[in-house]
């Protein structure tokens, strides 16, 4: 009974070994149930031969079943009956209660201390260590220290191309390890950096043997890339493979990891305010000192990962995902990082850059607060507020060079929505994709720079806006705002929509389309066509090689301001003469078409100017005219001859050149033709004039019949008078 006492006493006082002021108290039924065999052996051992004594058909193998099928309190009791009657109550008592004992919560101390217990965790095996690939064996008597963590790589000290999946900040590490080619007897000495040198070996060698020690725990520098040091008295070449590390199940750094099959899965880091939460990669990590950090996965400990024979590189960093700063958030991909220094910007450790965002992808960085890299691959956001929604090599850039109070403004909120290689480096900008776009700030006479905010790049490839509020929407190789490089304060808000090497150099030019095209003079525009210059205020260019001349500066000068020149495709160049200029080449004629059949379309009514020609033609077709009536020549003329004419010339005509013709109020008046006071529609003076000149010939016609009449009668009295001379005269005598 006394021994029995005593290994219950003991078995309690081990299950309540940790019960105190400093922890919570654990549940004795924990213990009862961890030692089960330890008690079921004892009660077997005490009662099994009285009962077989006593006949009572329960051999030692059903009772040591039956007891091992008792609820922990029940095989408490059963382990402090005093008799065999009362053992017989203990198990009809437990035979007759259906219900489960009371369900009680577990504290997490009575499982273990999460303080001083350590956690293995196995790997797949992996060299750390050989000092064969690197040609620098153990030298006799020379303590070498070696790296037990890295993030991509233990390549450097002869192990393999990836970190092995060895997080930082082990205690200790489960080794293979070797010597290889050793030159005498000897040892080797494994022991963490930074402590003692221990007194005994790890692995004893002879010449010619390769020596092997397995499952060697060695304790490391956890604090330091969980380095240990080896030492031999001897020449011998040095080998470590991991096959485990061993860490603290809070972590030596107070977190929390939670571990699934051979590798860390979560990471919780208590903070003053809010917790930081890792998960994925077991290179996954959150800067010291940050809060409120996320990271949901993803990364990788090696600098390359390879998924169908495909290799997709991280670069020297490795494919982590990092947070550098408090309240950034990685979601998932490879290489990602949120938070960080911006190029250019003191102090080194700001933590400014606060609730960075990156979605996803491979290799994206958002190193601005509120920046935001939705996913893609080698994207990068440097300005505040601004984001990268995808594609690759996408760029908002984010330099400290400051206009006001020291505030950044170069990409601060702007937007890329993808593409390839795009970059926007002002304020508000925005690029919706393609190549090789670019918002960028630009040099100038008078100031530091011209920033080119409130841009925007619909598309395209390798477009350029350089100036405020400019637009592209697509095409080309096109500039927007070129002014701005070349020192003056022009090129704002200006319109590229599309096309091929067009430029816009003053304020609030347009050019649709086309080809090399330039709007140079403010307000400015080319519709479209090739090598087009509008370079007057004002002015438009189109066709091909239409050059409206340009000012000293887009806001004017000696340009020919206000001019419309329209060019055709004549291979030369077609030039303004002077401002305010209407000009148009066409070597294949001019029509004007002013009114259509409402059927077909046909024109109905208009002017031509033909090929080559000089003259405009009027439509006068008689389909195309009602009210026909005929006109009374003479009366015309008469009228004609009644109209008032003047030399004159116009007040506006700059040229001075004198005409000659009636007013338009007097040729209305005479004749009552066209629908104006104010103007002679030729047409009209043409009828006039040929009605006139009917007249005049039927007056001559008449005229020419009198004066024959008259000749008649003429030429008869000519001929009586001469029968009369004829008459009169004397007869000449003959001699």
């Amino acid at each position: 009974m006394t021994v029995r006492m005593s290994c219950l006493a003991l078995l309690l006082l081990l299950g309540a070994r940790d019960a105190g002021a400093d922890g919570p108290r654990p549940d004795p039924m924990l213990s009862v149930d961890m030692n089960r065999s330890t008690v079921v052996d004892r009660v077997v051992a005490q009662w099994s031969d009285r009962l077989a004594a006593e006949h009572a058909a329960l051999p030692s193998e059903a009772l040591r079943e039956m007891l091992f099928g008792l609820r922990a309190d029940h095989l408490l009791a059963a382990s402090l009956a005093g008799s065999l009657e009362g053992l017989r109550g203990v198990l009809a008592q437990a035979l007759t209660v259906s219900e489960p004992a009371a369900l009680r919560r577990t504290p997490l101390k009575a499982l273990g201390d999460t303080t001083r217990d350590l956690v293995y965790t196995p790997v797949v095996p992996c060299r750390i260590v050989d000092t064969r690939l690197t040609a620098t064996p153990l030298q006799p008597g020379v303590p070498r220290v070696f790296d037990g963590y890295n993030a991509s790589s233990f390549v450097f000290q002869g192990g393999t191309a990836s970190g092995c999946g060895i997080p930082s900040g082990t205690t200790a590490l489960a080794l293979n390890v070797f010597a290889v080619n050793p030159t005498n007897l000897g040892l080797i000495k494994v022991w963490p950096q930074g402590q003692p040198e221990p007194d005994v070996s790890t692995v004893n060698y002879q010449p010619g043997i390769v020596a092997l020690a397995t499952g060697t725990i060695v304790p490391v520098n956890a604090a330091n890339a969980n380095r240990f040091n080896a030492q031999s008295p001897a020449q011998v070449d040095f080998i470590a493979d991991v096959v485990g590390y061993f860490r603290s199940a809070q972590g030596n750094d107070g977190a929390v990891e939670i571990v699934v099959a051979s590798g860390r899965a979560i990471r919780l880091e208590a903070t003053a305010s809010s917790p930081n939460i890792v998960e994925g990669s077991i290179a996954n990590s959150v800067q010291s000192g940050r809060v409120g950090a996320t990271i949901g996965g993803g990364g990788d400990s090696s600098t390359e990962i390879v998924i169908e024979s495909t290799s997709y590189g991280c670069g020297a960093s490795g494919c982590a995902n990092r947070v550098l700063d408090p309240y950034g958030t990685v979601n998932g991909g490879a290489a990602n990082t949120a938070g960080g220094v911006e190029p250019g910007r003191p102090p080194a450790d700001t933590q400014d850059h606060v609730f960075a965002t990156v979605g996803g992808g491979l290799g994206n960085v958002a190193n601005a607060r509120y920046g935001t890299v939705g996913g893609g691959t080698t994207n990068s956001v440097g300005a505040e507020a601004s984001t990268v929604g995808g594609g690759a090599f996408n760029v908002i850039n984010g330099r400290w060079t400051s206009l006001v109070h020291g505030v950044p403004l170069f990409g601060t909120y702007g937007v890329i929505a993808g593409g390839y290689g795009n970059s926007v480096s002002s304020a508000y900008g925005a690029i919706g994709g393609g190549y090789s776009n670019n918002i960028v700030v630009t040099t100038g006479a008078y100031y530091s720079f011209w920033p080119a905010d409130f841009a925007t790049i619909a598309g395209g490839r390798n477009n350029t806006v350089l100036m405020a509020g400019s637009t592209i929407g697509g095409g080309d190789s096109n500039l927007a705002g070129a002014s701005g490089a070349y020192g003056g304060a022009y090129g704002t808000a200006t319109t590229i929509g599309g096309g091929h090497a067009n430029v816009t150099h003053g304020n609030h030019t347009t050019v649709s389309g086309g080809e090399s095209n330039v709007a140079y003079g403010n307000a400015s525009t080319v519709p479209g066509g090739s090598n087009n210059v509008a370079g007057g205020v004002g002015s438009l260019a189109a066709g091909t090689r239409a050059k409206v001349k340009s000012g000293v500066a887009p806001r004017g000068g000696d340009g020919h301001d206000g001019t419309f020149l329209w060019s055709d495709a004549s291979d030369f160049d077609f030039d303004s003469a002077a401002s305010n200029e209407f000009a148009a080449r066409a070597t294949g004629g001019v029509r004007f078409v002013t009114a259509i059949d409402g059927t077909t379309g046909v024109p109905t009514a208009g002017v031509y100017l033909a090929a080559g020609g000089g003259t405009w033609s009027s439509m006068s077709d008689r389909a195309a005219k009602r009210d026909l009536a005929p006109v009374d020549p003479g009366q015309v003329l008469e009228s004609l001859a009644a109209l008032p004419l003047y030399s004159w010339r116009y007040a506006t005509e700059t040229s001075g050149a004198l005409h000659i013709g009636p007013t338009a109020q007097d040729f209305r008046a005479v004749f009552g033709l066209g629908d104006s006071e104010r103007h002679i529609a030729a047409i009209d003076a043409d009828g006039v004039a040929l009605a006139a000149i009917q007249g005049l010939h039927r007056e001559s016609r008449r005229k020419d019949a009198v004066l024959a009449a008259q000749r008649a009668i003429i030429d008869g009295l000519e001929a009586r008078l001469r029968v009369l001379e004829a008459a009169a005269s004397p007869t000449p005598q003959r001699d």
